[in-house]
């Protein structure tokens, strides 16, 4: 392998170590973290040829922003979204107060969605969620702040934006 096939590899390596370093034990994610400094990336469902760096999958990010969800790491989720999604400081505040609301929250389907609508750098998915809300959400000004305890169908929008996929939208409909 040369030094540049070398690079590539530890670049892409830095980049997933450091997407997934405040993720704690990822159930059904291809993205774990190893306790201690040791990152373990595996990309499931993958092939890669050998001398490939592997890429991260769309459905790994959607995994990885409501595990982070789950694990109460808000902050980190909003930074997966895009600034005109998260908006200003104010709207990033309610984005931060309606995530620590949840309780536990799960991904039990992710669906690619209106596949004929998609463009190269934006894609939807339709994502079955389990959900469980903090009691104390449901004297919100909306409660559980939209959600309900047990199943929810939530419509993701992603976009490619300089390599990366951000979330851009996030709706209870297509």
């Amino acid at each position: 392998m040369n030094l540049t096939k070398v690079i590539a590899v530890l670049i892409g390596i830095v980049v997933v170590a450091t997407a997934v370093l405040t993720v704690k034990n990822i159930k059904k994610t291809p993205l774990t973290v190893v306790p201690g400094d040791s990152v373990v990336v595996s990309i499931s469902d993958s092939k890669v040829d050998e001398g490939q760096v592997p890429t991260i999958r769309e459905e790994d990010i959607i995994r990885s922003f409501f595990a982070l969800i789950d694990q109460d790491h808000p902050s980190d989720a909003i930074s997966m979204m895009t600034p005109a999604l998260v908006g200003d400081e104010k709207s990033k505040q309610t984005w931060g107060v309606h995530f620590d609301a949840i309780e536990n929250i799960s991904i039990t389907l992710i669906e690619p969605s209106m596949q004929e609508e998609w463009t190269d750098n934006e894609h939807i998915y339709k994502i079955t969620l389990e959900v469980t809300m903090k009691p104390e959400s449901a004297f919100a000004p909306i409660p559980n702040y939209g959600w309900d305890n047990g199943s929810n169908i939530r419509w993701l929008s992603i976009e490619k934006i300089s390599s990366l996929w951000k979330i851009t939208g996030i709706a209870t409909g297509p």
